[in-house]
C-alpha cells in the first residue's frame, strides 16, 4: 500500500506543468526607462493589448500619454532594425569567416588550404 501510494504521490508532483506562458506586462517606470525585455516590440504590444493597461502607469499619468509613449517605443525600435540587421550580419560573417579560417589552417600546404577557404565561405553563402 506505501509503494502504491508513493507512486501515486510522485506520479502526481512529476506530471505537472513545468512550463508557463510567458506573459510580461511592462509598467510605466520599465517603459520609460528602456528597461530590458520592455524594450522591445513584442512585449510593447503586448503590453499596449494587455487587459491591465490602465493598471499599468501611475497615477498622474493619463491613459493617452501611457499609449503615446509606448507608441514612440516601438517606433524607435523599428527605426533601430537595420541597424542591428547590418551588426547582426557583420558579426556573423567574422565567426564564419573565423571558422573557415581555422578549417584551411587543418590543411597540408597553402594550395589547399585557400581551396578549403573558398570552398567554406561559398557553402555559407559568401
Amino acid at each position: 500500500m506505501k509503494k502504491i501510494l508513493g507512486i501515486l504521490v510522485l506520479s502526481l508532483l512529476l506530471s505537472g506543468n513545468a512550463y508557463t506562458a510567458e506573459n510580461v506586462a511592462c509598467t510605466y517606470k520599465e517603459v520609460s526607462e528602456k528597461i530590458h525585455p520592455c524594450d522591445q516590440t513584442k512585449y510593447l504590444k503586448e503590453t499596449l493589448d494587455s487587459l491591465f493597461f490602465d493598471l499599468l502607469k501611475p497615477k498622474e499619468v493619463s491613459v493617452d500619454e501611457w499609449r503615446n509613449l509606448i507608441l514612440k517605443r516601438i517606433k524607435e525600435w523599428e527605426a533601430g532594425a537595420a541597424k542591428r540587421d547590418k551588426e547582426y550580419e557583420e558579426d556573423r560573417k567574422k565567426r564564419i569567416d573565423l571558422k573557415c579560417e581555422i578549417l584551411g589552417g587543418q590543411a597540408n600546404n597553402s594550395n589547399s588550404a585557400k581551396k578549403i577557404y573558398k570552398k567554406c565561405m561559398k557553402s555559407e553563402g559568401y
